[in-house]
């Protein structure tokens, strides 16, 4: 930190007229990560490992997360049932890049600890994960591991000389910045922080569809608050359910319902009625962008149209087709209006072990080229491509594991679960207790709906996001998304990053575990940089301020 005058300090805190005075003698922080979850964690370790790499020690981090568990977040808590399944392969959950086997940690971490797994969850499944049977663990496996990197890289910080600071059931709710560019947070309980460099990994803001139903009795209106047995436990086994959505955060809730042992019938409401795709079997093939690359996609006066010219080109030449950027789509559109023949056809393919063209294509460019969409398309063009475009690829990229579609499968043919196409209008009958759900020709009924349409990007719901966006100490993307970043994931004030699902659409890619750790390291990096040229100085004894 750069030395200044504790008398301009003090005078200039005492002006922030939402902060107390005393705020000023608080410790300040070198680094302030808001946000404890997979990209917080990432953020956190990569700065420690920078920093014992460079012999950089005597400095601060802090980590403040609103909820009780820090590592993992919500999608991974650790007191998630074995049900829940990642969606991604257990060698591609990657929270430290560098090295190939940093990136196969998990894999190697589930070795390491085979017997202390297999006498916490006696099950089957536990054994097939060690082996490698099963490619993809319980969310609350990956919670486990989050958290013990947590306390890993926490020792080998403090071994080192760098302090670390780790704040619980700690939500921020505002934030100023003073003419030395240090920045003063307050939190919900009343406490004040002072840091030099901020990074805001706040997850997910919650959703923003059906909120008039948000107070209503039986309305879960988070996608998160359903993974929570104890909440599922309450829907009465016997009645029906209605999941709005019926993507993989929808499959989660089904699979947690029967898991209880639900016995009603169970539906999905979706615009679409199509069930996310499977994910492709375990393949060492890979896939060379020949046209939809970063050389082609990284450039500042990048169109929509360009966009879709590229990918055109990329995709016939992935697939040996001749199609249209509009044929591509209509085929994306209405692929899998037979969810259950769909599911069938899907399982073989996986089965029978064919790698298909087109999923390397789309896992090949997750990682480079949409997020250079994210950044270089203009507002007016981003906005069309997530309005028309990013919901049908989501669909098609982001996949389920085997083992679900199998399971969701049955639950079709059994006829428990059913999937109504189409945008659903709810009511709420108070005598009766119970929703009229109106969905094209349909009318149902049912005691309890799970809000499954994903979460949203307004960072007004988000306290602290809110309090900044009011002040201009950063902006928002259009008039529903989220926090406007440059490439390196900077605000427009100075000494702050942010990234994540607080970030889409510029963050395109947001949602993905590994994405995080990419951006983690490469914020990391930058902070190891700018803390390598700072003089850090802590605060002084309140004496100091008063002769």
């Amino acid at each position: 930190m750069l030395q200044r005058s504790l008398f301009t300090e003090y005078k200039m805190f005492t002006t922030l007229n939402q902060f107390s005075p005393r705020a000023a003698l608080s410790p300040i922080d070198d680094v302030l990560i808001v946000g404890g979850g997979t990209a917080g964690l990432s953020t956190f370790v990569h700065l420690v490992k920078n920093a014992i790499k460079e012999g950089k020690s005597n400095f601060t981090i802090r980590i403040v997360e609103k909820n009780a568990t820090v590592g993992s977040g919500l999608p991974w808590n650790p007191a998630q049932p074995l049900t829940l399944r990642v969606n991604d392969p257990n060698n591609e959950m990657i929270i430290i890049q560098n090295s190939k086997e940093e990136k196969e940690d998990f894999v190697n971490w589930l070795h390491a600890n085979a017997a202390r797994l297999k006498d916490r969850y006696p099950h089957k499944l536990i054994e097939e994960l060690i082996i490698g049977k099963d490619r993809f663990a319980p969310r609350c496996i990956f919670g486990e591991y989050c958290e013990d990197k947590l306390k890993e890289y926490k020792q080998k910080a403090e071994l080192h000389g760098i302090k670390v600071r780790i704040d619980v059931n700690t939500e921020m709710v505002d934030a100023k910045q003073d003419s030395q560019d240090t920045w003063r947070l307050k939190s919900n309980k009343g406490g004040y922080y002072r840091a030099q460099n901020l990074v805001l990994t706040v997850g997910h803001m919650p959703s923003d569809k059906y909120i008039h139903l948000n107070s209503l009795p039986q309305f879960y209106s988070s996608p998160w608050t359903v993974m929570s047995a104890k909440n599922i436990s309450d829907i009465p086994g016997d009645q029906a359910v209605v999941i709005l959505g019926s993507g993989l955060t929808a499959i989660d809730a089904v699979k947690l319902l029967i898991a209880q042992g639900h016995r009603g019938t169970i539906y999905f409401c979706s615009p679409s009625g199509h069930l996310p795709r499977l994910k492709g079997p375990a393949t060492s093939l890979g896939y060379k962008l020949k046209f939809f690359n970063l050389a082609n996609l990284n450039i500042p006066d990048l169109t929509l149209d360009k966009v879709k010219e590229l990918f055109t080109l990329e995709f016939n030449h992935a697939t040996g087709l001749t199609k249209t950027w509009e044929e591509i789509i209509k085929l994306a559109q209405t692929y899998g209006d037979d969810p259950e023949q769909t599911l069938e056809d899907e399982i073989k393919i996986v089965e029978e072990g064919r790698v298909r063209s087109w999923q390397l294509l789309l896992s090949e460019m997750f990682f480079g080229a949409l997020p250079a969409i994210g950044f270089n398309l203009s507002e007016a063009d981003l906005t069309k491509f997530i309005k028309d475009y990013f919901g049908i690829c989501d669909k098609w990229m982001a996949g389920m594991p085997l083992s679900n579609a199998k399971e969701i499968l049955g639950i079709l043919k059994s006829g428990q679960l059913k999937i109504i196409k189409g945008h659903p209008d709810l009511a709420f009958d108070p005598e009766k207790k119970q929703y009229q759900v109106k969905i094209e020709d349909c009318i149902l009924t049912a005691a309890s709906v799970i809000n499954c349409t994903g979460t949203s990007s307004d960072i007004r719901q988000n306290p602290l996001l809110n309090s900044m966006l009011k002040q201009g100490l950063l902006q928002g993307f259009s008039d529903w998304g989220g926090v406007v970043i440059n490439p390196d994931f900077q605000i427009n004030a100075k000494n702050c990053w942010v990234f994540g699902p607080c970030a889409f659409p510029r963050n395109l890619t947001a949602y993905s575990v590994e994405q995080g750790s990419i951006n983690g390291a490469k914020v990391a990096g930058i902070l190891t940089h700018k803390l390598a040229q700072e003089v850090c100085k802590d605060s002084l004894p309140i004496s100091k301020f008063m002769t």
